[in-house]
């Protein structure tokens, strides 16, 4: 009689050989350009995979398209559609219905928070604040965009009115090709055992109501979801996850780069998005604003740059969208500034 394994050894087996084989597929990758000159090449070899779009202001207040490819498809957002929630919550500020400086319990955004699917930052959000602190619903938005803590959107997404207010905003921008956001935590939850099944069978347009169900109520479990088999988005999952076009997310950036600096219904979202000018006090030397929302998942990397350049320039709004890296690609262009460098060249024509 063959002795039978406890089904946590196997379940360990199970973890350890599928981070074996995430190590090799990553060692095993080509890795992605270091050089800045080199980038735009690189973008062309991504062929579908690359998503660009550039656009300028000019002297008449009209928006000029620079430079486009593969503008109109659809790539994974990552942490990008967070300012969707952003600025449905700043139309909300604006309208009164939200007040940005009332206090709010920690823990009540700690709830939604998933350990080792955030690249840690709830920690570099809320590392140094006790865990029985009241936070603003200003520095909770801060969390979202410059930290961009996946718990701290969760709870404001929740405040906004959740998918659909999100969805009528994306409307109002005339974000037509824009899928509905979803709540994040329960994307995360269902795309892990025992719910990833049932996921891969679940309609297309039945998924984004899959996930706010599964988010409803926050599982005590979840604190075991990065150690999981299937833990956090996974290949399959990331090509039905939450996913937008370049020129739809340029346009968006725009309407806010109009936006006044105050008494309008971007102008909360505006400052928030503004974090670089605080975050890097050298930009004040540069510019007069920088706004900027990137994102990253298995496989894909985005961002959103908005510059302000020196009283004359003019603005301008680039987003660049990669999918389908691989780890060594991946993990090049997040080590490197290579990617930031090409696209503030490109904004600055410098």
């Amino acid at each position: 009689m063959r002795p039978r394994i406890p089904w946590l050894t196997a379940l360990g087996f199970a973890v350890l050989a599928l981070n074996a084989a995430r190590w090799w597929r990553g060692r095993s990758g080509r890795a992605g350009t270091d050089d800045t000159a080199d980038f735009g090449a690189f973008l062309r070899e991504r062929g579908e995979h690359a998503g660009v779009f550039l656009s300028r202001r000019d002297s008449d207040g009209r928006w000029t398209v620079e430079e486009e490819r593969n503008a109109d498809a659809k790539f994974p957002l990552a942490s990008v559609r967070k300012v969707l929630v952003l600025c449905t919550l700043s139309e909300a500020v604006h309208e009164g219905r939200i007040d940005p400086e009332e206090r709010v319990p920690l823990a009540a955004v700690r709830r939604y928070r998933l350990p080792g699917t955030d690249g840690g930052a709830y920690r570099r959000a809320y590392g140094r604040t006790p865990s029985d602190a009241l936070i603003s619903v200003r520095e909770c938005a801060d969390a979202m965009i410059s930290a961009s803590c996946n718990a701290s959107t969760e709870y404001l997404w929740r405040q906004v009115g959740g998918g659909s207010a999100t969805a009528a905003l994306a409307r109002r921008h005339a974000m037509t090709a824009q899928d509905p956001v979803p709540s994040g935590y329960g994307e995360f939850v269902a795309t892990s055992v025992p719910f990833a099944l049932r996921a891969v069978r679940c309609p297309a347009d039945e998924l984004a109501g899959y996930y706010d169900r599964i988010g409803e109520r926050p599982r005590r479990w979840h604190r075991l979801l990065p150690f999981l088999p299937s833990g956090g988005l996974g290949p399959r999952a990331l090509r039905r996850t939450c996913a937008g076009t370049p020129r739809e997310w340029v346009g968006l950036f725009q309407a806010v780069v109009d936006s006044p600096a105050e008494g309008a219904p971007l102008s909360f979202a505006r400052a928030v998005l503004s974090w670089p000018m605080r975050d890097v006090p050298g930009n004040a030397e540069v510019y007069q604003d920088v706004l900027a929302k990137g994102g990253s998942l298995p496989g894909t990397l985005t961002q959103v740059y908005a510059v302000r350049p020196p009283a004359g320039g003019a603005p301008a709004v680039m987003a660049v969208f990669l999918k389908e890296l691989d780890a060594a690609q991946r993990r090049s262009l997040v080590s490197t500034p290579v990617w930031n460098d090409h696209m503030v060249r490109a904004l600055t024509r410098s």
